[in-house]
């Protein structure tokens, strides 16, 4: 048939434009990719615990709860008319950027919900002061206190002195014992660090420079998304630091305000 057409062509019977629309109806076409051929849609039931905490970070039994807790609707309809009904909701196999407005819409309804828990302490009710009484007393295990009538925070050099925050002991000349507060202080901060390379760790997509685009994409949000969501996970799963500090960490719906 293809030497038909190319005869006819020849011959001047055809123009290109009659060529190029009988090319389309005769000659064969491969097939177009599509995702749900080839990958197909996942149904989150069906996939083990342990495959379920390796792709989505959560157990499937947590899902659910999760979503409740962040406040995240059970069907979510977007402005370009994109939707999904909850977890059971099979995204995979859809296009990549279907699941892109899907996932910025529940991003944005994260931090509309949550958002605050990260900008001021006083907005979280988990912390009151009987808990701060009891962050103490376990951090007193591994560091030295000279007054513990005040609860202040503590950071590194960079920080100045105030009320309310404390530094290292400056200078060369420090006592013996200035010098073990130094010590004991500094491998309790360095602690802390473990936490932000939680967030990377459970999200390393945060940490791929390459595809942070700052002008195109919502940065600022994907980063305080992926603490609350660290630090859910932190309350569902544990973590490092509160095994070295030995701390029993508030409930899921007790960090979140529900």
């Amino acid at each position: 048939m293809e030497d038909l057409l190319a005869l006819a062509v020849l011959d001047g019977k055809i123009d290109n434009f009659e060529e190029a629309i009988l090319h389309e109806l005769i000659v064969p076409q491969p097939k177009r990719f599509l995702r749900a051929t080839k990958y197909t849609r996942l149904n989150i039931n069906y996939l083990t615990e342990e495959k379920c905490r390796a792709n989505f970070r959560f157990q499937r039994n947590d899902l659910q709860r999760l979503c409740d807790a962040l406040g995240i609707p059970p069907h979510i309809q977007t402005d370009s008319r994109c939707s999904t009904a909850g977890v059971e909701e099979p995204l995979f196999g859809l296009s990549a950027e279907y699941i892109s407005i899907i996932a910025n819409a529940v991003m944005n309804i994260i931090v509309e919900n949550k958002a605050h828990l990260l900008t001021n302490l006083n907005n979280l009710n988990c912390l009151n002061r009987n808990r701060m009484r009891y962050y103490a007393d376990q951090l007193q295990q591994c560091a030295v206190f000279e007054d513990d009538d005040q609860y202040v925070l503590y950071g590194d050099p960079a920080y100045p002195l105030t009320d309310l925050l404390l530094c290292p002991y400056a200078g060369r000349n420090l006592t013996k014992q200035q010098q073990n507060f130094n010590r004991s202080m500094s491998t309790v901060r360095k602690s802390v660090e473990w936490e932000f390379g939680k967030v990377i760790s459970e999200l390393a997509f945060l940490d791929y420079k390459k595809n942070q685009k700052l002008l195109l994409q919502d940065i600022g949000n994907m980063y305080r998304t992926a603490v609350i969501l660290t630090n859910c996970h932190t309350r569902l799963y544990d973590s490092q630091s509160n095994q070295y500090f030995n701390i029993k960490p508030p409930t899921l719906e007790e960090y979140l305000g529900v």
